[in-house]
């Protein structure tokens, strides 16, 4: 009898997986694969446990709430599966998850092994602290200086930061109670700030938080990538990025909404990759060190303009080698940028960028 090596099962069976992996997990055709036979059970579980939600099931948790509940309650049986685990989601958004049964359902999390990374959504509730037993067992979870996204008040987001100091991919997002307009002077003073460690290389701003997350002066040192999702660019935002030191550094860039106004290029110095999900609306000086350049269209655009703007700022890049875009971007921008690199000299490819997870695309292989 012929044996199908483990490797090619899991490959058919991760395509479910992965077709899905950005919405809702397919969770009852994964435990149809487990039962078709003992062959598939193996691939199938590894996958059924590479994400497991703990809390009230909320976007971007990919599971409904029975499967999550089934999963809680297999893992507590079946403790060798914890070694699948690799991306765990937290929620705290309501009272219930600081009740006993809660804190239990966390401590299973420390029986993982292999944890990369970590999500945690909500607020801090009652007193506006932790349940102290709950902090303990968070802190048990061995996340291994991975991925930690977390998204909630000010308080939480700083101390489900401080829980994991050695973190090196680190997306965060403060939710403020009432959203006000920041009036920038001439010397503005920040609001509260969360530290973030030293260690962190990879940092994802969501919303207007530069001011919160970046206003430190020789910010994180370790930081080499770092992606903006700003939907424009405010004074206040120029003025911390300058204030953190952190753009002669970078060597990644990912912009998701406006192009990146002259002065912010400008300091650019290292730059090697900068993804952008727009197009510019004046002419452009690129950092002279680009050597990729990838348009992951998310917003319409009115593209005729904005594409000459680009290829004009291409045309003068020395050492650019690869030019991509997404099958999402209008098809007149890829026609036109397939053109520009027809030479020869600049690879063009079309790739298929992932719907994002509320989180930096760095994550996409968990």
């Amino acid at each position: 009898m012929v044996t199908v090596p483990f490797d090619i099962q899991l490959s058919v069976i991760e395509l479910i997986y992965r077709s899905s992996q950005h919405a809702v997990v397919d969770y009852s055709t994964l435990c149809a694969c487990a039962l078709v036979c003992r062959a598939w059970t193996a691939p199938a579980q590894r996958l059924l446990f590479r994400r497991v939600p703990c809390g009230d099931v909320a976007f971007p948790i990919p599971y409904p709430q029975r499967a999550a509940n089934r999963l809680l309650a297999t893992l507590r049986d079946a403790a060798h599966l914890a070694e699948h685990v690799r991306l765990i989601f937290i929620t705290l958004w309501s009272d219930s998850a600081y009740d006993a049964s809660y804190i239990v359902d966390v401590a299973l999390l420390e029986r993982c092994p292999h944890v990369a990374g970590v999500v945690i959504l909500g607020q801090l509730v009652g007193d506006g602290d932790f349940n102290p037993i709950l902090e303990a067992r968070l802190r048990r979870i061995p996340l291994r200086s991975a991925f930690l996204q977390v998204e909630g008040e000010y308080t939480m987001v700083e101390r489900v930061v401080q829980m994991w100091p050695g973190v090196r991919v680190l997306s965060a997002r403060v939710l403020d109670n009432e959203d006000t307009e920041l009036v920038i002077d001439d010397e503005p003073e920040p609001p509260l700030q969360v530290h973030i460690p030293g260690t962190v290389e990879t940092l994802s701003v969501h919303g207007s938080q530069i001011d919160r997350l970046l206003a430190r002066p020789n910010f994180s040192p370790a930081l080499r990538d770092l992606e903006l999702i700003l939907p424009a660019w405010t004074r206040a935002d120029l003025h911390y990025l300058e204030v953190s030191g952190v753009l002669p550094r970078l060597e990644t860039l990912r912009i998701v909404g406006r192009f990146p106004p002259p002065n912010v290029l400008a300091q650019l110095t290292r730059l090697d990759s900068l993804v952008i999900s727009t197009l510019p609306a004046q002419s452009i000086a690129l950092p002279q060190s680009l050597r990729r350049v990838a348009y992951h269209h998310d917003f319409p655009v009115e593209y005729a303009e904005g594409v000459r703007l680009l290829l004009d700022a291409l045309r003068t890049l020395p050492s650019l080698q690869l030019v991509a875009v997404t099958p999402r971007s209008e098809p007149e921008v890829i026609a036109t940028l397939r053109k520009v690199c027809s030479g020869g000299r600049v690879d063009f490819i079309v790739y298929e960028a992932p719907d994002r997870l509320q989180g930096p695309q760095h994550v996409d292989w968990i």
